[in-house]
């Protein structure tokens, strides 16, 4: 990690620390831990699932697509949807994410006597990749359709500084953790819509989700006058290090469903049971002085849950050239705490619980299209939406077992908050010539910006 890395990482001080030596002490161990490695559930605590719906035009409209679904990526958006098309059709899109970082700087509640400091930060890497791709065929009724979408493309690395300063033995005991994690999650299509009749549709699709997951960690400990550990550590020392480089598969599906009320009014629905997949991680102890290989062995599950989610949107096309659309979708992000392992690295302890909370991701957006003299369409739209906060929180204390006797708190709901929700705004355009559609979009928000670039060719 480069020197610019390193300064979005600091420390704070309680106001009942006995002085600025736990700042300085947090602020030189930060300056010497070793570069990319995996802090556990502080690396698993953020993750950006691409759960809007794919494509640039829906991207535009805030993702309000399930209503509408009339294009290739209905596949994923809302199967019932591909029974509007009437031809065949062929979508690729590239999107690029702009990633920001994440710095926190906290205190944590520890008993009367210990002071401390708390810092941690997470940067994560930009991304350029194709993201969606699909084929469908109608015949007569039914259209049929495979795709394939990338769902969570996640490359960051963290470092963290937990100081407790102790008045009564007088010592400084500091855990430290920096990581890195590369998680590719890709999921495989097949789909089909019906019409049962000439307003209503229904859809399925079956997935199958691939999981690649690299990452390792490092946790170091030093304790000055040995209040923590049995003997002084004076220097850094690994306390436990983690690897993950493992793969999974496992089947999900969707169902679709979509009335056109009338000609300008549409409504769909769409039910998504996601994969629940799992990688192998291993333990190799160093001083291992809270005894995780005691606990957990040398080898156990980690486990991967994609939220399941439900929604229902509705659109509106007052005019030819105009349209509205909304979205409300259900997200169970509570499934990211199912099976999760506490207690691995050295901030936190093994009776600590970490929660996510179910979240509404609403979404609104617009259309207007302008009919030019050579019959050229061009369409002008702009959308908001909003995106829950995902990030794994504590919600009780865990308590980790001093070797010296005695136990002190980790995992505080202070030290491990949540995050919040954001609003985005997006905005775009569509131009279509023959049988060649191109879209652009771009979604900005407070923690990352979105541009796509998406082409649908339609055959005979």
């Amino acid at each position: 990690m480069d020197m610019a890395a390193r300064s979005r990482f600091s420390c704070s001080r309680r106001n009942r620390t006995p002085s600025g030596a736990v700042v300085s002490f947090c602020l030189a161990l930060l300056s010497i831990s070793p570069a990319l490695a995996l802090t556990d559930e502080e690396i698993f605590r953020q993750f950006r699932f691409n759960l809007i719906n794919p494509g640039a035009r829906s991207l535009a409209l805030g993702g309000a697509f399930i209503s509408l679904a009339d294009d290739a990526t209905a596949a994923q958006a809302n199967p019932a949807g591909l029974s509007i098309l009437l031809r065949p059709e062929y979508f690729l899109e590239l999107r690029r994410v702009d990633n920001g970082g994440d710095t926190t700087v906290l205190s944590e509640s520890l008993p009367t006597g210990i002071g401390s400091a708390v810092g941690s930060g997470t940067n994560f890497s930009d991304i350029n990749n194709i993201t969606f791709l699909s084929a469908v065929l109608p015949v007569k009724r039914v259209t049929f359709g495979i795709s394939r979408q990338e769902v969570l493309k996640n490359e960051s690395d963290t470092l963290n500084q937990f100081v407790l300063s102790f008045t009564n033995p007088s010592g400084l005991f500091s855990a430290s953790g920096s990581g890195f994690i590369d998680v590719h999650l890709v999921s495989y299509n097949a789909s089909a819509g019906a019409r049962l009749h000439d307003r209503f549709s229904l859809g399925a699709s079956i997935t199958l989700s691939t999981l690649e997951v690299e990452s390792e960690v490092r946790n170091l400990v030093v304790d000055t006058d040995g209040v923590v550990a049995p003997n002084p550590i004076p220097t850094p020392t690994l306390d436990l290090k983690t690897h993950i480089s493992d793969s999974d598969n496992a089947l999900g599906y969707s169902l679709g469903a979509m009335y056109k009320a009338s000609e300008s009014l549409s409504f769909g629905a769409v039910v998504r049971r996601a994969p629940k997949l799992a990688v192998a991680e291993e333990v190799i102890p160093g001083t291992d002085l809270f005894g995780v290989t005691t606990r957990l062995g040398r080898r156990f599950t980690n486990e991967f849950n994609i939220p399941d989610s439900f929604g229902v949107g509705g659109s509106w096309r007052p005019t030819q050239r105009l349209t509205f659309a909304l979205d409300v979708e259900r997200v169970r992000y509570s499934s990211l705490a199912d099976g999760f392992v506490p207690g691995v690295n050295a901030l936190t302890g093994p009776t600590a619980r970490f929660t996510v909370d179910d979240a509404t991701d609403v979404r609104l957006g617009g259309e207007w299209i302008l009919f030019t003299h050579g019959g050229a369409p061009i369409a002008f739209r702009g959308g908001v939406y909003t995106q829950p906060d995902s990030t794994l929180r504590a919600v009780s204390v865990g308590r980790k077992a001093l070797p010296s006797g005695g136990s002190i708190p980790f995992a505080t709901p202070e030290a491990f908050p949540g995050g919040k929700t954001e609003v985005h705004g997006a905005a775009g355009i569509g131009i279509v010539r023959g049988r060649l559609k191109l879209d652009f979009g771009m979604d900005l928000g407070s923690s990352d910006n979105e541009f796509l670039v998406s082409v649908i060719v339609q055959g005979n």
